[in-house]
């Protein structure tokens, strides 16, 4: 029994060693991690980066919280294959779902901050619309759920705190057109029911259609590509047509705009077929 007993101290204090071993390794390496000035992130950041692509999450005094979302684990997907190996059946086992991880970043953005936006023009057919003046970009634009691309000076694989300073910050051109069905039109006004939404999955998930209310003025266009350009006259649009109406705004942040074009779906008249002469009368006669 004494032996035992001795066995199993042994045993005890083995194991109790390699833990404080594994551990003491463990810290070793993360001293030596913050010592080289690593990111947490460098399994996920694996080249050099000076970019980063994400979601914006809070927008504050003079910085932005941007995240992305890796998965890493079973085939790159939410949806893992079934494992062939083991279980009833060749596809019964399946393979370990993969596991998210979010990587959150701060961008500061001064002075030095270059802030763009690609331009929307709108697509005139039949007038020649002045150049679009150069709109100045403020971190007012910036909008949380917003998708940006920022640019640092800094390899991100280096920063420990997850805060760097943007040299350049992208915004996501403006959805400046509308496409529905009419609401309602008078001469001032036309009303849309958006279907911009229409290939999303159906589900929780699936916006309602959204209601647009665009002031017509005298400058708006309305005009329709049938072979060459033709202007249309707004008596033409009814109730339940099919409409593209190009704005002056982001559709995705506000549903009241003016209509800078209105493009309605008409269709071709169908020309008349040509008339055939009648047949001759009095039967066929013989030679």
């Amino acid at each position: 029994m004494l032996e035992k007993n001795k066995t199993l101290l042994i045993v005890g204090v083995f194991v109790v060693l390699v833990a404080i071993v594994f551990f003491m390794i463990q810290s070793y390496q993360t001293s030596k991690t913050t010592q080289y000035g690593l990111s947490p992130n460098i399994l996920y950041l694996t080249a050099p980066v000076f970019s980063f692509n994400g979601i914006v999450n809070k927008v504050g005094g003079n910085s932005i919280t941007v995240t992305q979302t890796f998965v890493s684990g079973g085939s790159g997907g939410m949806n893992s294959p079934m494992n062939p190996q083991g279980g009833v059946g060749p596809y019964s086992t399946p393979l370990p779902t993969p596991t998210p991880k979010i990587i959150r970043y701060t961008a500061v953005i001064n002075e030095g901050t270059a802030l763009t936006q690609p331009q929307s023009p709108i697509p005139y057919i039949i007038i020649t619309p002045p150049p679009l003046a150069e709109k100045k970009i403020t971190i007012a634009d910036i909008r949380p759920g917003m998708q940006l691309s920022i640019n640092t000076a800094s390899d991100l694989r280096s920063i420990t705190n997850d805060i760097f300073t943007a040299t350049q910050i992208t915004l996501p051109q403006e959805q400046r057109s509308i496409s529905g069905t009419v609401e309602s039109i008078s001469d001032n006004k036309i009303v849309v029911k958006s279907s911009n939404d229409m290939y999303l999955t159906a589900g929780p998930t699936r916006k309602p259609p959204t209601i647009y209310t665009c002031a017509i003025t005298p400058h708006t266009e309305i005009s329709h590509m049938m072979g060459k350009p033709e202007a249309v006259k707004a008596g033409m649009i009814i109730i339940g047509m099919q409409v593209t109406v190009y704005v002056d705004g982001d559709a995705t942040h506000g549903n009241s705009f003016t209509a800078l074009r209105i493009d309605p779906m008409i269709l071709a008249t169908p020309q008349p077929l040509p008339s055939l002469s009648p047949l001759p009368t009095g039967g066929v006669q013989g030679i």
